[in-house]
């Protein structure tokens, strides 16, 4: 989480974040050292070393990345400028690992399913006055090299959008 949210768009990625940590699949996770297994954020600090201790600890690692913005015509309903907010959310697993015994045991698929259950239709507090929940648009796959050990990472990134205007900016 950050610690000390400097903008609306970092309130927005620590209001997903706690959602997603609240999900029974997620809240029962512990890491090695019996710490509760968290959410990152993609604003928190040392993205790549945070990203690379999850995936080391426990082999799955959930990122909500910073949003970004784009005009769009669908939502012309809406008074003022209006945009889509587009939040991505990657949830990556180093599967050998993960579904051995110091893993979390959670696929990747369980995961990407529990993120776009659990946030489609959700409408973080304070974002157009509870009238633009988080709607999901499609997801994508990739797949890389742990780069200390080589091992594969499989990743799925859930796309979300919300429109907004200058007055949802405010979240509360």
């Amino acid at each position: 989480m950050i610690s000390n949210p400097q903008n609306d768009f970092e309130r927005l990625q620590n209001a997903i974040a706690t959602q997603l940590q609240a999900q029974s699949t997620f809240s029962s996770l512990k890491l090695p050292d019996g710490t509760p297994w968290l959410a990152l954020t993609e604003d928190e600090g040392d993205i790549n070393f945070l990203f690379e201790k999850m995936i080391a600890d426990c082999g799955l690692a959930v990122i909500v990345q910073s949003p970004t913005g784009k005009a769009v015509k669908q939502f012309q309903n809406l008074p003022g400028p209006r945009f889509a907010a587009t939040i991505p959310i990657q949830i990556s697993e180093a599967m050998l690992f993960n579904r051995g015994e110091r893993g979390t045991g959670v696929n990747v698929q369980t995961a990407a399913s529990v993120v776009r259950r659990s946030l489609h239709l959700f409408t973080p507090t304070g974002i157009a006055g509870a009238k633009a929940p988080l709607q999901f648009v499609e997801a994508l796959k990739d797949r890389d090299r742990h780069p200390e050990t080589g091992a594969l990472v499989v990743s799925v990134v859930c796309v979300f959008e919300t429109p907004l205007n200058e007055q949802s900016l405010t979240i509360t």
